[in-house]
């Protein structure tokens, strides 16, 4: 069985969670920015649905 992976990097996304929950600024100001360019919680759940032998 052939399984294939996929990288994504977010330009400008500091230390946090693609499209998690919005963070005070005294937070972002030490992680880097928050972006929305991905939802990382979409793109997992859409993973282990497309592979039910994991």
């Amino acid at each position: 069985m052939a399984w294939t992976s996929k990288f994504y990097e977010v330009i400008g996304e500091g230390h946090e969670w693609p499209a998690g929950p919005a963070l005070p600024s005294a937070i972002t100001s030490l992680l880097g920015a928050q972006s929305n360019a991905i939802n990382a919680n979409q793109l997992i759940w859409s993973f282990f649905k497309g592979n039910p032998f994991l």
